[in-house]
């Protein structure tokens, strides 16, 4: 497993504990919102998705743009894709955009649109 330097590590580890305790999960999905400090979704996700191999995570997080909202999807193993639930997970939500792989993906949502992208996520 590949470690960060200083406060990135640290708040990698910070939020790693934080989603065993705050994720929300429905199935084989787990969904998780966080507000971190630095740019750490990639490592944060590579490192929990090493120990859920079976499950599909869902990240979002506030993005660059005030009223959007930033998501990474990643799934380690065959069958149900990641980019499938994000997919299912903006529907026809407005102005939102997803995109990637099966495995690892991303997009944008309205800041608006959480509760019901969520909602959409949970059912999925």
């Amino acid at each position: 497993m590949k470690k960060y330097y200083g406060s990135v590590q640290e708040e990698v580890d910070i939020f790693k504990k934080d989603f065993e305790v705050n994720r929300e999960g429905a199935g084989n999905v787990f969904f998780y919102y966080f507000e971190p400090k630095h740019k750490i979704k990639r490592p944060l996700a590579h490192e929990i998705g090493e120990k859920y191999v079976d499950k599909i995570l869902i990240f979002v997080s506030p993005s660059f743009s005030f009223d959007f909202l930033s998501l990474t999807g990643r799934n380690a193993f065959k069958g149900i894709s990641a980019l499938e639930v994000l997919q299912r997970g903006i529907g026809s939500l407005k102005n939102a955009k997803v995109g990637g792989h099966p495995r690892g993906c991303g997009g944008i949502i309205q800041l608006k649109d959480f509760l019901k992208f969520k909602q959409n996520i949970l059912k999925a």
